[in-house]
């Protein structure tokens, strides 16, 4: 199987990673990441650390939380968090290859 052959599959894999099972949870993720696509990294982490707050176990949330910190200088944090991503969810093949690049 060729990696074009493949992209289907690994969206299917990372969209099922983004189900939340919370309507709240599904909701506050949209506007973290309208936020982020607005440049507005304050209000997308605010927004994330409520939702992290509120759902500990989405590991979905930690891991765009990694992607606001890594983007925002904060590798520290954002290997923190890509490690607590990990240990919620040990299949997340994103999560792994980020902390291995940061590392």
């Amino acid at each position: 199987m060729s990696p074009e052959d493949a992209k289907p599959i690994e969206e299917k894999i990372e969209n099922a990673f983004k189900q939340s099972g919370s309507a709240s949870i599904d909701l506050l993720m949209s506007r973290a990441n309208a936020a982020l696509n607005a440049a507005d990294s304050k209000t997308a982490d605010t927004l994330l650390v409520a939702v992290t707050k509120v759902a500990p176990a989405y590991a979905e949330a930690w891991h765009v939380r990694a992607t606001v910190d890594a983007a925002g200088g904060n590798d520290g944090a954002a290997m923190l968090n890509l490690q607590k991503v990990i240990s919620l969810n040990p299949r997340h093949f994103t999560a792994m290859v980020e902390l291995a690049g940061m590392l």
